[in-house]
């Protein structure tokens, strides 16, 4: 017996939901920071927005505790060849919680690499946000100027958009991907961007395995995604025993696969290790080959979210820097962090008992 999802209700409202992804609890797991240093700048404690601040104000933190040290400059160029540029405003709102959104949250645009992302986050005190693309990317690409560039550490920007309730943050990502080396053609990327945008990122820990052999299974396996279209399928299975995961590091391996196989190179592949076994995997395919059926249609995405264009499948122009800056009237505030040497990127919460069955 396997459990299996299709992914949407409406090609209309998948396609809506794969444009933009960001972790929906705060970062708990980072290590303490020497008392001297100022308070992290996170999701977690900017729950308003300071009195004096206006939405031209950027506040800026580089961070390698918590977002990465030794980032590529590189890799985390690359993303920017996939994020579009619009003026227009759009609202970002956590996945699942039912409220009206343009971009549902978490999401993460990789590069091709898969070592680099960039991914918006919501306030914690904050429903929803309100942003445009112009916006959100001239803010990630001052924190990659400020702090990848200039530092090689990942980091955070805060006071993004009118509201000043979105926050953007650079970091790296360590995959374990294997992409498909024969000469089948992949599943098209839109096809599996819909299940990306709509599948659970939750965090908090659930047993995986075969609920036949162990009764403390919480999500049997094998489990599988299938796009709307039945153009692209993704199934999460394990090889061993039972063990405890989060659908948010599943996610995050999902959207690794899609960004480095799919987008990419055109091939389906596997992404290994997930779990605290380390021993689920989750692999992608075209769940029908007949490349006569049609992917799904990113002309069919509402307006708002077809002009955010927030993930562009390929590099349609080339990159130039300097319209990615921020304008003359924007200030950028900066405050320096020298944590750890440890890195805690944006992740799923890790507490979980050291030992299992």
């Amino acid at each position: 017996m396997f459990e299996a999802k299709v992914v949407g209700i409406s090609l209309l409202s998948l396609l809506s939901a794969a444009i933009l992804s960001p972790p929906s609890t705060p970062f708990n797991n980072a290590p303490p920071l020497p008392q001297t240093l100022s308070p992290p700048l996170l999701p977690s404690n900017i729950t308003h927005p300071p009195s004096n601040t206006t939405s031209n104000v950027l506040r800026i933190q580089c961070d390698g505790t918590r977002y990465g040290r030794n980032l590529s400059p590189g890799s985390c160029r690359n993303v920017f060849h996939h994020i579009g540029k619009s003026d227009a405003q759009s609202t970002f709102a956590e996945r699942h919680t039912g409220r009206p959104n343009d971009v549902p949250l978490p999401w993460r645009i990789l590069s091709d690499d898969g070592r680099c992302f960039v991914q918006p986050l919501l306030l914690i005190a904050a429903a929803t946000g309100h942003a445009s693309s112009t916006q959100m990317v001239q803010a990630a690409y001052t924190l990659f100027q400020t702090c990848v560039v200039a530092r090689g550490l990942g980091g955070i920007a805060a006071d993004i958009g009118g509201d000043n309730h979105l926050s953007v943050v650079i970091a790296d990502y360590a995959p374990n991907v294997r992409c498909d080396r024969t000469a089948t053609p992949g599943p098209p990327w839109v096809s599996c961007l819909v299940i990306v945008s709509d599948m659970a990122a939750t965090k908090d820990r659930k047993v995986f395995g075969d609920k036949s052999r162990d009764p403390r299974v919480e999500v049997n396996l094998p489990y599988f995604f299938k796009a709307i279209d039945a153009r692209c399928q993704a199934s999460v299975e394990s090889n061993g025993k039972s063990t405890s995961a989060t659908w948010y590091e599943i996610w995050e391996a999902m959207a690794a696969l899609s960004s480095m196989c799919v987008r990419a190179q055109g091939k389906g592949g596997k992404a290994f290790g997930l779990g605290l076994r380390k021993n689920i995997f989750i692999q992608i395919s075209d769940e029908n080959p007949d490349l006569s059926r049609p992917a799904a249609n990113v002309a069919n995405v509402s307006a708002s979210a077809a002009l955010l264009g927030l993930e562009a499948s390929n590099a349609s122009f080339e990159l130039n820097e300097p319209e990615w800056a921020p304008s003359p009237s924007v200030e950028v505030s900066t405050d320096i962090l020298q944590g750890s040497s440890s890195s805690v990127v944006v992740r799923g919460d890790v507490n979980s008992d050291s030992s299992e069955d």
